[in-house]
């Protein structure tokens, strides 16, 4: 489910906001230690803390920076919703159970090196999509779903739009399962995978509905040409309505367009003819 917009009067204090970055920079500093003093044989918990917090940390500022009349404590996604909390906290757990509770014979079945560097490098790159997605949008990019177009509202197709027409989701997808890559936590791997897939796959089908309302033929001929890049997510249809008026449309354009056309050449030999008559005769030699 999608994050519901706060009233200003339930909206945290801006101490708030300056205590959630506090904590997260001192987490990011925690991750870093951990990687380099404290469990350099288990880099991984340290480096999945800083991918953490630098992801949460990156949406407020990138927020903050592109579009500032949005920026809240809700721009953390640290409420996002229970379930994503609850996420977060069974990968740990697992981490926990299968790294530090089981044999170590299990728990080296269980770890591998490779596959660490390949989660890490997936979150990195899946999070850094995510934001380039949000400087390219910049104004146009909301965390909530909007429901009514607004007047400055603008269909973004350059950039790495021009490739994906959902580029921050891609991003978080694979920003999350690479989390749990990165930890070689094989349940939640595949929970991770199929929670978020069956996320996009209601949210953005409902949010290409109303992308259609709002931008018509404009936003079916940009559907056509780009590709989401979450395997199997559905694409939202224009509903035979739809079609039938982009038709009409169509045909109304086509008809002015022939209109004008043929009206160009008598309205040039009337002004050319009106230009004749106007010009006084040679004077008899």
């Amino acid at each position: 489910q999608q994050q519901q917009q706060r009233r200003p009067s339930e909206a945290p204090p801006l101490h708030a906001e300056l205590a959630a970055a506090t904590f997260l920079g001192a987490a990011f500093v925690a991750g870093v230690w951990a990687v380099a003093e404290v469990f350099p044989e288990r880099w991984e918990l340290g480096a999945y803390v800083c991918v953490l917090s630098a992801f949460h940390f990156g949406e407020y500022f990138s927020t903050a920076l592109f579009k500032p009349s949005d920026v809240s404590f809700d721009s953390f996604l640290l409420n996002h919703s229970t379930a994503y909390g609850v996420a977060l906290a069974a990968g740990v757990v697992e981490y926990v159970v299968e790294g530090m509770l089981l044999p170590a014979s299990w728990s080296a079945l269980l770890r591998w090196p490779t596959l660490c560097a390949a989660g890490l490098c997936v979150a990195i790159a899946g999070d850094a999509v995510r934001k380039y997605a949000m400087y390219t949008a910049r104004e146009n990019f909301s965390h909530l779903i909007v429901e009514k177009r607004e007047q400055d509202h603008k269909l973004v197709t350059t950039g790495i739009y021009a490739v994906s027409r959902h580029p921050a989701y891609f991003g978080w997808f694979y920003w999350s399962v690479g989390t749990q890559l990165l930890l070689c936590n094989p349940l939640c791997t595949v929970a991770y995978a199929a929670a978020s897939w069956q996320f996009f796959a209601d949210r953005i089908p409902y949010e290409e509905e109303l992308l259609l309302k709002f931008f018509g033929q404009d936003y079916y001929e940009y559907q056509k040409r780009t590709a989401v890049g979450i395997p199997f997510i559905p694409s939202a249809e224009p509903s035979p309505y739809q079609f039938a008026l982009w038709s009409r449309q169509e045909e109304v354009r086509s008809r002015h367009s022939s209109m004008s056309e043929s009206q160009s050449p008598s309205r040039s030999n009337s002004q050319s003819a009106s230009r004749q008559t106007s010009q006084p005769s040679s004077p008899p030699p």
